[in-house]
C-alpha cells in the first residue's frame, strides 16, 4: 500500500507478483495500479479473472457462484462499473455478494441504481428475489416488503402491491376488513 500511495507503481506491481494470485488483496492492489496508469478496462479485467479463477473456469461472464465468496473484490468492481457509468453491470455485481447483498443499504443502492435507469421491470425483479432469500432465511422483512410494496404499486403490478401489503399488515398484527 506504501508504494500505491507514494506512486510507486512499478514497485507495487513487483510486490503484487509476488502475493499469492488468488489472493482477494492482490488482485485489489493489481487493479489499483491500473487505475492509477488510467487503465481502468485492464483493472475491471483484472478483477473479473480472479473472481473466475475462484470460481468456475467455464464461463466467460461472471455468474453468481464466482462473485459470492469474495466480497472485497466484488465491491471494487461495482465500484469501477459505477464510475464507467455501467450500471447494469454494477448491479449485477452487486446483487451476487452473498455477504452483503441483502443487506438494507445494499437494497436500496441497489434499487436506486435501477431506478436512475427507469429499470421499473429490473426493480420488481430484485424486489421479488430478496423477499425470497429473507422468506426462506426467516428474516424479518417487513422493512423490505413495505418498500417493495410501495414500488409496485406505483410502478409495478398493483395485485402484486396490494399482496404485499397484506402481507406486511399480517406481519405488524393488523386485521384487514
Amino acid at each position: 500500500l506504501l508504494y500505491l500511495y507514494t506512486n510507486q507503481l512499478d514497485n507495487c506491481k513487483k510486490i503484487c507478483e509476488q502475493l499469492p494470485s488468488q489472493d482477494e488483496v492482490s488482485a485489489v492492489l493489481k487493479a489499483a495500479v491500473f487505475v492509477r496508469e488510467r487503465k481502468m478496462r485492464e483493472a475491471i479485467q483484472c478483477l473479473r479473472d480472479n473472481c473466475k479463477r475462484s470460481g468456475s473456469p467455464h464461463s466467460m461472464d461472471l455468474s453468481e457462484s464466482e462473485i459470492q465468496g469474495s466480497q472485497l473484490v466484488g465491491l471494487t468492481l461495482a465500484q469501477l462499473y459505477l464510475q464507467q457509468s455501467d450500471i447494469e453491470n454494477a448491479c449485477d455485481v452487486l446483487s451476487n455478494i452473498s455477504a452483503c447483498f441483502f443487506k438494507p443499504a445494499v437494497v436500496d443502492l441497489v434499487v436506486h441504481l435501477y431506478l436512475s435507469k427507469d429499470a421499473h421491470r429490473s426493480v420488481s425483479e430484485f424486489y421479488q428475489k430478496v423477499l425470497t432469500h429473507y422468506s426462506d432465511k426467516r428474516i424479518d422483512d417487513s422493512s423490505i416488503i413495505q418498500q417493495a410494496a410501495e414500488f409496485e404499486l406505483k410502478f409495478g403490478d398493483s395485485h402484486m402491491g396490494i399482496e404485499l401489503l397484506e402481507s406486511y399488515s399480517i406481519r405488524i398484527g393488523l386485521i384487514l376488513d
